[in-house]
């Protein structure tokens, strides 16, 4: 298998059902519906029967080695300037009762740790649809990494970011994140 012939979602499914138990699990949301299907037509996947309408996905672990894993898990490590950048909520997910999807991110080193939070009002994210998702997370990736270099990174601190006109905006104790030490 090659790796880098695989796009993010495809990689983080294949590592997900790697990760579990089983060896099984669900395509979550319409973009990883459309990259489990490619996986399938690779035969890195098949489906396993039905939950409800939803389809189970199984690994097939006789196409995979532990070499293709240590790959992807390479190929989607995040390390800058000697921190580990890891994504904590697996891309935004919405805030039940809202129109607001959260992405969060744990930056660390060791004896370090301090997170990142960015908000998207789904409204201003429709506003802005021509705004690649690709764009969106190159932003997030350049904001984490602007605030590394800047060396004013605070151990257990938390960094909130609300999407507007189109970037992302620092903002200070919002209504929407509860910070998780006092």
């Amino acid at each position: 298998m090659n790796a880098s012939r695989l796009s993010l979602v495809q990689a983080k499914i294949l590592l997900r059902l790697w990760d579990s138990p089983d060896g099984m699990g669900f395509a979550d949301g319409r973009d990883e519906g459309g990259s489990i299907k490619e996986l399938a037509k690779k035969e890195l996947v098949e489906a396993s029967g039905m939950v409800g309408r939803r389809i189970r996905w199984r690994l097939v672990k006789s196409k995979l080695g532990e070499s293709d894993i240590n790959s992807l898990r390479k190929l989607l490590s995040n390390d800058y300037s000697n921190f580990q950048i890891e994504s904590w909520s697996d891309g935004f997910k919405i805030v039940p009762g809202t129109l607001t999807a959260i992405s969060s991110f744990i930056v660390k080193k060791d004896g370090f740790a301090c997170g990142f939070a960015f908000a998207m009002g789904m409204l201003d994210r429709m506003a802005y649809s021509h705004i690649k998702d690709e764009d969106i997370n190159n932003q997030i990736q350049k904001i984490m990494q602007t605030k590394i270099d800047s060396r004013e990174l605070i151990n257990l601190e938390e960094y909130t970011f609300e999407f507007r006109t189109g970037q992302f905006l620092e903002v200070q104790n919002p209504k929407w994140w509860k910070k998780s030490s006092a």
